[in-house]
């Protein structure tokens, strides 16, 4: 094959498997859906450029507490996160394996990365693999589906993930409505 001196734009994501599921993680899964109406995922070292205080923030919020926030941590120093007083609904993970992770990742609602620099986000690539919802800022691109937010703007990220909400709770009374009426 001659390329004729193009240079050829691809990526190496391989997407996770999907065939493998943590029994650990489902159980945990099946007693969050019970009292949470929705299951947000955010994941990452426990770095500034992560924004996980964002999330933290946000979910801590009375008017959010009926959505679960499950947070991942990997690799560096957590001891901040260890000591939090942390409302019910936000759930800290430390270094789990990717089985657990990608478990959680199939079977929630929403996974949200508002990280501020520039890197392939492969668990925002997982996340749309999985068919499920993913929100993330516009700090590098982005798979097709992901619902960008303005890079390293707190207020455009927590619009987009009340927006989804809200466009998840108009989808859910449709069908119950139509349910009702089929």
């Amino acid at each position: 094959s001659h390329y004729h001196g193009k240079i050829v734009d691809t990526h190496s994501y391989i997407a996770a498997t999907k065939n493998l599921e943590d029994p650990d993680a489902l159980e945990i899964l099946q007693m969050l859906k019970k009292r949470f109406s929705k299951i947000f995922i955010a994941s990452g070292p426990p770095l500034d450029i992560y924004r996980h205080e964002w999330c933290i923030e946000y979910f801590s919020k009375k008017e959010h507490s009926n959505d679960a926030f499950l947070l991942f941590l990997y690799q560096g120093d957590i001891s901040s996160y260890k000591n939090l007083n942390l409302p019910l609904n936000i759930r800290i993970f430390y270094r789990k394996d990717e089985v657990y992770f990608n478990t959680c990742l199939m079977h929630c609602d929403c996974y949200i990365r508002p990280f501020i620099q520039e890197s392939f986000g492969i668990a925002v690539s997982d996340a749309i693999s999985f068919g499920k919802e993913a929100i993330a800022s516009d700090a590098c691109k982005r798979p097709v589906g992901t619902i960008i937010c303005r890079n390293n703007d707190k207020q455009d990220f927590f619009n987009k993930i009340d927006k989804f909400s809200l466009l998840q709770g108009q989808k859910k009374v449709l069908f119950e409505q139509f349910e009702l009426e089929g």
